[in-house]
């Protein structure tokens, strides 16, 4: 996507908020003609305003295809989920989120944490019923986002790597699909720092994140490139790959 293009799509962008905003006065004026039906104004209106939202953050991060950022990509697309899967022992249940919208990431580092559709208030429902997730058997889901082909004129999202609560971790460590079946419940990062492994992310992207991080109380030091973060799990684990006597990934 070159520069031009990105100018256009900004500015349909824009035009299309608009006609949602119109759309969201004339349904805030049924409404009030219609008091038994609050209930189906309020959802339609909420669900106009996230669309709204998310249109916002495609006009603030859309920038020209970054011919680094589309190599950066696709090695993590080859390289990344097979040098996971070698470093992390097996019985460590560490699970994936991945996110691609810069716009996503800022509100979930805001809000401290992790919430399922249902405390976001979304109708929408993936394979999960509440945080859908990955672990290091499959990240083809959750790395779905860092294909080059898709989404070259945005940068790229983040992959939230965590610990799930306690009535969780059998069923991750038994998970042998591309997703946690049902996913896992919320997870405040804020209140329960040592839960969160690392917020994973390209070059590009680092000195924000860690910005948000640093303004809404999460630990900065666990934002990592892929790179980084491979680094950092070889060193959290190495004592417990030497003892199970596996190789660790050079």
């Amino acid at each position: 996507m070159d520069e031009e293009k990105v100018i256009r799509l900004k500015e349909t962008y824009k035009r299309s908020i608009v006609g949602d905003q119109e759309l969201i006065a004339k349904l805030e004026k049924e409404r009030e003609i219609n008091p038994d039906s609050n209930d189906y104004y309020d959802r339609r209106i909420a669900e106009l305003k996230r669309i709204i939202g998310k249109k916002q953050d495609k006009i603030l991060f859309m920038r020209p295809d970054n011919i680094d950022d589309l190599d950066i990509r696709e090695s993590i697309k080859d390289n990344f989920a097979k040098k996971i899967d070698s470093i992390i022992p097996d019985g460590i249940p560490i699970v994936f989120h991945g996110r691609p919208n810069l716009g996503t990431i800022k509100k979930i580092i805001r809000d401290g944490g992790l919430t399922t559709p249902d405390e976001r208030g979304e109708s929408f429902r993936s394979f999960a019923t509440a945080i859908d997730v990955g672990t290091k058997k499959d990240l083809s889901t959750v790395l779905d986002f860092a294909d080059p082909r898709i989404g070259s004129g945005f940068p790229y999202g983040a992959i939230f790597a965590f610990y799930p609560g306690e009535n969780e971790k059998q069923k991750v460590l038994e998970t042998l699909g591309s997703e946690v079946d049902g996913g896992v419940e919320s997870v405040s990062f804020r209140d329960n720092p040592e839960r969160l492994m690392g917020i994973i992310s390209t070059s590009e992207n680092i000195q924000l994140l860690k910005s948000w991080c640093e303004e809404y109380g999460i630990d900065p030091n666990k934002v990592f490139t892929h790179e980084a973060f491979l680094i950092a799990c070889e060193l959290e684990f190495a004592d417990t790959l030497k003892n199970n006597g596996e190789a660790k990934v050079k």
